[in-house]
């Protein structure tokens, strides 16, 4: 499992991570053989000061856009257009 927790410091950590997510993704088909494909992708991620957003192919910008910094992967497109880029271009990364 992977679990993320928002920036805190000394015992804060410790409490309820935010979002615990499967190390392999794969091992949801084993628990359920169609699992929700929002959960199987949700995140927004915060890396070097950039913003990421995922989500399907209608989710737009407006939960980040405050951030001025951001992207949204969203699956089940093809190419991107502006700030909005397929999710899996990702897939290059690992």
């Amino acid at each position: 499992m992977n679990i993320l927790s928002a920036e805190g410091k000394g015992i804060s950590r410790l409490q309820k991570p935010d979002k615990i997510f499967l190390e392999n993704t794969n091992l949801a088909y084993a628990i359920d053989p169609n699992p929700d494909k929002g959960n199987m992708r949700d995140g927004d991620f915060f890396i070097s000061g950039l913003t990421i957003e995922a989500g399907g192919k209608s989710k737009t910008g407006k939960q980040v856009q405050h951030t001025g910094n951001y992207l949204v992967a969203a699956d089940d497109i093809e190419t991107g257009l502006g700030t909005k880029v397929p999710l899996w271009l990702f897939s290059f990364l690992y």
